[in-house]
């Protein structure tokens, strides 16, 4: 038996499938990086199970070793932002702030992109108050802008607000209230389109977000 099977058959003891382990994940924003304490599980991503010295996890098995349990995978939420100390959780990028979030951009509401398939950046669909299933919206597919940052993410799916509105409005063959919840680190928008005299978009309000 080769040291690595040894290491890997104490590993799979020490932290078995399932184990929830948790790291530091940032997205950019206006200029700025949020960074948040993210969940991942350990699990099985191949026929072979555990294999060389990598760590199976939910979003990436590749490149992510056990080693890195206690140094950027922590296994509580509390030991991970612990380790992470008194480093703000938003950090200027240098980068020129986007202004789409300014209160007197109405008039470009509609043309807010929602993007389906990054964790950081969750957002919830309620059709005149009732759950609605994004997976029933048909998504374009883009290259992620920031793909060498995560390669797990290359491609995304990203529908406008205005696109949103067009697909559940011809679902429904009417103009029901259509509300669209996105949510970031420290703060979130809430939108509203179907309660006014015409077919715009409109901020509603604001939350604080899920730190």
């Amino acid at each position: 038996m080769s040291v690595i099977t040894e290491r890997n058959a104490v590993n799979r003891q020490t932290y078995p499938v399932g184990t929830v382990i948790w790291h530091m994940a940032g997205y950019r924003h206006g200029g700025n990086i949020y960074w948040s304490a993210k969940p991942d599980v350990i699990e099985v991503r191949n026929p072979g199970g555990f294999w060389l010295d990598v760590l199976p996890k939910s979003d990436a098995a590749q490149g992510n070793t056990w080693n890195n349990i206690g140094a950027s995978y922590f296994l509580s939420r509390e030991e991970c932002l612990a380790h992470w100390g008194d480093r703000s959780l938003i950090e200027p990028t240098g980068e020129p702030v986007d202004v789409w979030n300014d209160e007197s951009d109405d008039d470009r509401v509609g043309e807010y992109e929602v993007e389906a398939d990054v964790i950081e950046y969750p957002f919830y669909i309620s059709v005149e108050r009732v759950p609605f299933d994004p997976g029933k919206l048909t998504w374009r597919h883009e290259e992620n802008p920031y793909a060498e940052m995560e390669p797990e993410n290359s491609i995304y799916r990203v529908l406008t607000l205005n696109e949103i509105r067009d697909q559940i409005w011809g679902m429904a063959g009417r103009k029901p209230i259509i509300e669209v919840r996105v949510e970031k680190p420290t703060t979130g928008i809430i939108f509203q389109v179907g309660n006014y005299s015409n077919d715009d978009w409109y901020k509603q309000g604001t939350t604080r977000g899920y730190c």
